[in-house]
């Protein structure tokens, strides 16, 4: 399986305007909304996202399992290719 296909990057939305830029001074955890300027620690706006990011974290796991089966089946397939009386469903 090609690991990399299953990488996803996932915007913050700020939890007062649901806008997803944000500024980070260099020396700190802080972020600032660069639409309605709130505040707020890093950890604390994956915090706010935690539903979305769970909803995204259940879609890839199906997309995964999905792909898992396809894989596995391929395998099987072809580590009995030209048994008689085996066929995979």
């Amino acid at each position: 399986m090609n690991k990399g296909k299953y990488d996803k990057d996932m915007q913050m939305l700020c939890g007062v305007c649901g806008h997803d830029q944000f500024e980070q001074s260099p020396d700190s955890d802080l972020v600032k909304c660069e639409s309605c300027g709130k505040e707020i620690m890093k950890d604390d706006l994956v915090y706010e996202n935690q539903e979305r990011i769970n909803a995204e974290i259940q879609e890839t796991a199906k997309v995964v399992v999905e792909d898992a089966k396809k894989e596995l089946k391929k395998t099987i397939e072809n580590a009995f290719k030209g048994v008689k009386g085996f066929k995979i469903k």
